[in-house]
């Protein structure tokens, strides 16, 4: 059975959730701009790990970066209609879910 977590996202256009990957926590912060989301990668501390991933629908939005982090799983944001973007509101009204899957239901869903 393949599994995704879901990530909260609020009704702001700049805040920070608090998340734990793989037994560690992150901070993830996201930041609306007018145009698109994107989202920082900070460690519990808060320093910055990663920063400014745009958050593009259905594409695994950590693969530019596996190489600066620890996180072996993805990050995605999942839209389940044709929509090439996310709108400030698309999280909050259920048009797009951010998820996180492990590096083994990866593997699972394309095998």
């Amino acid at each position: 059975m393949i599994k995704m977590n879901t990530i909260s996202m609020y009704d702001a256009n700049d805040f920070t959730e608090n998340i734990t990957i793989e037994n560690t926590l992150y901070k993830l912060h996201f930041g609306w701009n007018g145009i698109s989301w994107s989202m920082d990668i900070r460690d519990s501390s808060g320093n910055n790990i990663v920063c400014d991933i745009v958050l593009v629908p259905n594409y695994p939005l950590l693969f530019q970066h596996q190489r600066h982090i620890a996180i072996k799983g993805q990050i995605l944001a999942v839209r389940n209609d044709n929509k090439t973007s996310i709108g400030r509101d698309d999280f909050v009204n259920k048009k797009a879910t951010l998820v996180y899957m492990s590096e083994v239901d990866l593997k699972n869903a394309v095998a």
